[in-house]
């Protein structure tokens, strides 16, 4: 049954295709077409020109007041505390190292500020930092070993992070001494 029907439809596929390529052949051969639409002269419309408008006139802004004058900078609540006790740099290790480079001197040691909230309390104390040095000289791995005071702490890790020694001769971020210690002395500037 299925063989049949191929063999009808398709001829007459066949046959229908050929039809319709055959009658759009005859469609395309004609040479003229008649005209769809008479012809018509094309009309031309007369040009307008358009005004612009004007543009809008504004008036001139009011003139801006002067600053006014910067606040006063406020000194703090009272006299500039006397500095914290600090010790005069001397060598760390005085002895020269292996390679005979130099001794591991302290550059720059700011003392920490003396923190608002621990200061508002009337709290004082000490602080036990330990760190490393590296041979850039710079101070790594500071932590706090002892405390009386937690609110002291962040002062501290702050300002020995920012120390720096005397370079040495070798790759500047390997560490070039560890476990240094400092006491920092945290006291009231007028004793209270």
């Amino acid at each position: 049954m299925r063989f049949f029907r191929w063999m009808v439809s398709f001829p007459v596929a066949v046959i229908v295709t050929s039809a319709l390529f055959l009658l759009m052949y005859h469609l395309i051969r004609q040479e003229e077409l008649p005209p769809l639409l008479p012809e018509r002269e094309p009309i031309s419309l007369p040009k307008v020109e358009r005004e612009k408008p004007e543009p809008p006139v504004y008036p001139d802004p009011p003139p801006l007041p002067d600053p006014p004058p910067p606040p006063p900078i406020n000194p703090g609540p009272g006299p500039d505390p006397d500095p914290i006790p600090f010790p005069d740099p001397e060598p760390i290790d005085p002895r020269p190292g292996p390679t005979g480079e130099a001794a591991l001197y302290p550059i720059l040691i700011l003392p920490p500020a003396y923190p608002a909230r621990c200061e508002g309390r009337g709290i004082e104390g000490q602080v036990v930092v330990i760190y490393d040095v590296t041979y850039g000289g710079a101070v790594v791995n500071a932590r706090i070993l002892s405390s009386t005071d937690d609110c002291f702490n962040k002062a501290v890790l702050r300002a020995v992070s920012k120390w720096k020694y005397s370079p040495g001769l070798g790759d500047s971020g390997a560490i070039r001494a560890t476990g240094l210690q400092q006491v920092i002395s945290f006291e009231q500037p007028d004793g209270e």
